[in-house]
């Protein structure tokens, strides 16, 4: 046990510094829509034109429009129908992600492997759990500890503002 929690504490350790060294943006760039022309292509960015929010991979930018790469569609957007683009940091929500499944999925994983080792759950006090309580205990902990963090790298939560339009 002492051996995975090490592991885990390790794997945390790297990804938060896996986090902290990405920078996509170029950050000498001017505010505007110089911003978005800076960006590195193959960014990933998402692009709001009022009516709804599309993810994509930045392609290029030139003074009037944004060329981006949507799953295997080429898609541009005039400069004037863009709300707002926001560069999203998938290695940041990933080592976000991890703390969220790890706290619950570390202590599922100790417990059930107290009630597979014939311990109690919980209490001392507390009656035998039913003989698989153990095993399920253990498969949700790592479940948690494996899903949690792969669904904060997919959905990306974690965003910077690149670009917003100005209001009229």
């Amino acid at each position: 046990m002492r051996r995975l929690i090490a592991a885990v504490a390790l794997l945390c350790f790297t990804v938060s510094c896996i986090a902290q060294t990405t920078a996509p943006i170029d950050a000498s760039a001017p505010p505007g829509w110089q911003k978005v022309e800076a960006l590195i292509p193959g960014t990933d960015i998402f692009v709001n034109n009022g009516k709804k929010t599309l993810r994509c991979a930045f392609k290029s930018a030139t003074g009037d429009s944004i060329t981006c790469i949507h799953k295997v569609d080429v898609v541009t957007f005039r400069m004037q129908d863009v709300h707002s683009i926001k560069h999203g940091h998938k290695h940041l929500s990933l080592g976000l992600g991890i703390y969220p499944g790890l706290a619950p999925g570390m202590f599922l994983v100790s417990e059930g492997a107290n009630v597979a080792s014939g311990g109690y759950l919980f209490e001392k006090n507390s009656p035998a759990p039913r003989p698989g309580l153990g095993g399920t205990l253990v498969v949700i902990g790592v479940a948690l500890m494996i899903a949690v963090p792969i669904i904060a790298y997919k959905t990306c939560f974690i965003r910077t503002m690149v670009y917003r339009a100005p209001s009229n």
